[in-house]
């Protein structure tokens, strides 16, 4: 009865974001960039990713409140959910509790990651995981922002024996064999991601793919240079024009690189991005 009475307490705390209100909800969003800068383009890039795939859901809630206070996007693909958090008044635990029922997430269809979850919101999430029995694997990032006026600015050298190009749908299968994390279905879910987001790879006169990045739901990310072509700058090249077509676009970019991988940050740093807080990615079973 007591787990019955607080799952009603969640539901009347939390509403659904109608897709006629996104647009308001996302510029309310951005006037608390860059600090809300991932969910906002999280749900910005899930729902156009939805528009093209009708298996591809997305909800996004807000705590029924005098304006927006926190928020709570859920993309689900195929059987996996990712989820991303913010709140604009610090940190609140009722997104901890949000989580953890079955209301909001039912957490028998299959894996959960939360992503680029702000620090400030990580240890109420934690704590009230680990008291309903998830299994948690946590890793941390620092994440990055570039303004979109700066991206613009950027001028991207090309060497002239390589040329560039958006990835083709072809080269799903040579993205994810060299993406550590895929997993049967990836195959499919990359391909989609190359037909809606927008992405570069850097290519040799005979067109072979040999450097890429793309702009997923969850920012810039999935780069990776073949290994007999590194150290010749390419991971750069790919990342700066891909960056400054967003900001063409006046879309400010994000990403987030591991703490210990010096040699990524330094590359961003160098490009103009700016630190912004650590958040952690958190799979849950």
């Amino acid at each position: 009865m007591a787990e019955s009475r607080k799952e009603s307490i969640i539901n009347e705390r939390w509403s659904s974001i109608q897709h006629e209100e996104v647009e308001s909800v996302l510029k309310i969003l951005s006037n608390s960039w860059p600090a809300s800068l991932q969910i906002h383009n999280f749900i910005k890039s899930s729902f156009l990713w939805q528009s093209h795939n009708p298996e591809v859901r997305t909800t996004v809630l807000r705590k029924l409140s005098n304006g927006v206070e926190s928020i709570i996007a859920i993309l689900k693909i195929n059987e996996e959910k990712i989820v991303t958090v913010y709140s604009l008044n610090g940190p609140d635990p009722d997104i901890a509790s949000a989580l953890c029922g079955d209301s909001i997430i039912n957490w028998h269809e299959g894996p959960v990651l939360l992503s680029c979850i702000p620090k400030q919101l990580c240890q109420s999430i934690t704590e009230a995981m680990i008291v309903s029995c998830k299994k948690i694997k946590k890793n941390n990032f620092n994440s990055f922002w570039l303004p979109a006026e700066t991206a613009k600015q950027i001028d991207v050298q090309c060497p002239e024996d390589m040329y560039l190009s958006k990835l083709e749908p072809s080269h799903a299968a040579t993205v994810v064999y060299h993406w550590p994390y895929a997993k049967e279905d990836t195959i499919n879910i990359v391909t989609q991601m190359i037909n809606i987001f927008d992405t570069v790879g850097i290519f040799t006169k005979d067109s072979k793919l040999v450097s890429w990045v793309m702009n997923t739901f969850y920012g810039v990310g999935m780069l990776h240079t073949i290994e007999e072509y590194r150290m010749k700058g390419y991971g750069s090249i790919v990342v700066q024009q891909l960056v400054k077509s967003l900001g063409n676009k006046g879309i400010n970019s994000y990403l987030s690189a591991r703490p210990d991988n010096h040699a990524a940050q330094s590359l961003f740093v160098n490009m103009g991005f700016k630190q912004l807080e650590e958040v952690e990615f958190m799979r849950m079973e």
